[in-house]
């Protein structure tokens, strides 16, 4: 990303100036959704927004992502 945008300075998540926005969440084996965002289809320009997706929500990791912020699995998680 930097590469692409070298007038721009990038922060990274944990950067202090982000602390207003919330906490960043460790400790989750993300791989399975890596996987799985593989295999979604991306637009060839601009963005996208999909409010729910059944086969993300249902991996092991989303679900304990949604237990650990919402305290139920199952949640729906938003992608774009």
């Amino acid at each position: 990303m930097s590469s692409r945008n070298p007038g721009v300075e990038i922060l990274p998540a944990a950067d202090p100036q982000f602390a207003s926005y919330g906490r960043l969440l460790t400790g989750f084996d993300l791989s399975e959704i890596e996987a799985w965002g593989r295999t979604v289809a991306m637009p060839e320009s601009g963005n996208a927004y999909q409010a729910s997706d059944a086969v993300l929500e249902a991996l092991p990791a989303a679900q304990a992502i949604g237990l650990a912020v919402y305290a139920v699995p199952g949640r729906p998680l938003p992608m774009c």
